[in-house]
């Protein structure tokens, strides 16, 4: 499956996977604006054995087909994480 990857530019490390290409502009209004601007990436060919840095292809490839974008959000800061220590 192609997907379009774009980041967000008011969010370090923040990026969403669109399946249709140039699709950034048919989301949901309140996503877009919590997203911000988006400069486009990469175009990837993903199949359920494609290795992603953060998430299993296969999860990535259902939120396409389902929603027609998966959000990956920022990783958590350990900083604000609770000590339970």
């Amino acid at each position: 499956m192609k997907c379009y990857v774009y980041k967000s530019l008011k969010h370090a490390d923040m990026y969403i996977y669109l399946r249709k290409e140039d699709g950034y502009d048919e989301l949901d209004e309140a996503l877009r604006h919590a997203f911000g601007a988006a400069e486009f990436v990469i175009e990837l060919d993903l199949t359920p054995e494609s290795r992603l840095a953060r998430f299993e292809a296969l999860d990535v490839i259902s939120e396409l087909e389902i929603n027609g974008y998966f959000l990956q959000m920022p990783p958590a800061d350990p900083q604000l994480e609770p000590d339970i220590n």
